[in-house]
């Protein structure tokens, strides 16, 4: 198959939300939308590496996770940090402010939970957990086998789920049972 420039827009327009929500993990808002479009631009220099063999979304986050290391190597970033605006609830008449409340802390929880985890832990937990990919398309983007995707996703939500108990007090407090994305695909 021969892709081009329309091609590129096409991959634009179907998985350009889906890059930019996955940088927004990694740089915060203002960065995640040049990011995106640099993202963009590599693929349409890069379009003729493309192989079929996996979605276009794959092979597009992969080029995105790539960039935001890049960027942080640029600026000298020694952890990737969970950016704050990333974490806002905005508000709905639907719910009400004891509910903004919770789900404000709960994004705070989450957000340190994630700035202490290790790239690794924290790429496999946004991947799977957040961005709902699979363990397949999960491996594809970070460059490893999917058993090690799962092994990794397990350990991350071991992790994760004492460093919660540690931030509430050791309550009944659990990452698998709060966590609505915790769920092994």
């Amino acid at each position: 198959m021969l892709y081009n420039f329309e091609t590129v827009q096409d991959w634009f327009r179907d998985y350009g939300d889906d890059v930019y929500h996955f940088l927004l993990h990694y740089v915060g808002k203002r960065d995640a939308e040049d990011l995106t479009q640099e993202t963009f631009v590599k693929a349409l220099r890069k379009i003729h590496t493309y192989r079929a063999e996996g979605t276009p979304k794959v092979w597009l986050l992969q080029i995105a996770r790539r960039t935001a290391i890049d960027y942080a190597r640029k600026h000298r970033y020694d952890k990737y940090t969970m950016p704050q605006d990333k974490l806002e609830v905005v508000e709905s008449n639907d719910i009400t402010p004891e509910q903004i409340a919770e789900r404000n802390h709960d994004a705070h929880l989450l957000k340190s939970i994630l700035n202490q985890m290790s790239p690794k832990y924290r790429s496999v937990l946004v991947l799977r957990g957040l961005q709902e990919l699979s363990a397949q398309e999960t491996a594809t983007i970070l460059g490893c086998s999917p058993n090690s995707v799962r092994v990794t996703y397990h350990r991350a939500l071991k992790v994760a789920d004492k460093m919660l108990q540690s931030l509430t007090g050791g309550g009944n407090a659990s990452v698998r049972k709060n966590n609505q994305y915790a769920k092994e695909q």
